[in-house]
């Protein structure tokens, strides 16, 4: 976290029950401050996607605490690699692809029983098996200008990891 001149981070807080945040000082200049932050989720959670936030305590009156958004992601056996389908900036009615590769992080064989997105704008082509894994490309066509989220839902033979939830975004712009 970068903060202007007269800021210092003094501290944070964080929700839900669980998480864990840790501040510390980088740098300190009379132009600003640099900080690393570092939210943890405790042991024991199931694997999935967990929304937080990060309070931090900005040592001035005005804001006094900033709220951050966090996601952290716990993962078992199975990798996505990227974690989300990110499709960049496209444009309406175009189409734009990203490709995401599922493995098992200790090699053993799996299957993926079903590929499902949420969304219309969202076309999945895959599940193909790929060097002991499984590519999904993700095709998405959005219908109209801003950004574009969502979700593929995978459907696996992992004990314990039976849906796999990979985040889809981008944002679309007017043609032309």
């Amino acid at each position: 976290v970068d903060t202007p001149a007269g800021w210092r981070l003094s501290g944070l807080a964080t929700e839900p029950e669980g998480l864990t945040g840790e501040l510390r000082e980088e740098e300190l200049t009379e132009a600003g401050g640099r900080y690393e932050v570092r939210a943890t989720l405790g042991a024991g959670h199931r694997t999935g996607r967990f929304e937080g936030v990060v309070t931090l305590r900005t040592g001035v009156d005005e804001p006094a605490m900033l709220q951050v958004p966090t996601t952290i992601v716990v993962t078992g056996l199975l990798r996505c690699m990227p974690a989300a389908a990110f499709v960049g900036l496209c444009k309406v009615g175009q189409e734009a692809r990203a490709d995401v590769v599922v493995r098992r992080s200790d090699g053993a064989p799996f299957a993926i029983r079903q590929v499902a997105p949420n969304s219309p704008d969202v076309q999945i082509v895959g599940p193909t098996e790929v060097n002991g894994g499984y590519a999904l490309q993700v095709r998405l066509t959005p219908k109209a200008a801003g950004p574009v989220e969502g979700e593929i839902r995978v459907t696996t033979d992992v004990p314990g990891e039976e849906t796999l939830i990979i985040p889809v975004s981008g944002s679309a712009t007017a043609g032309g």
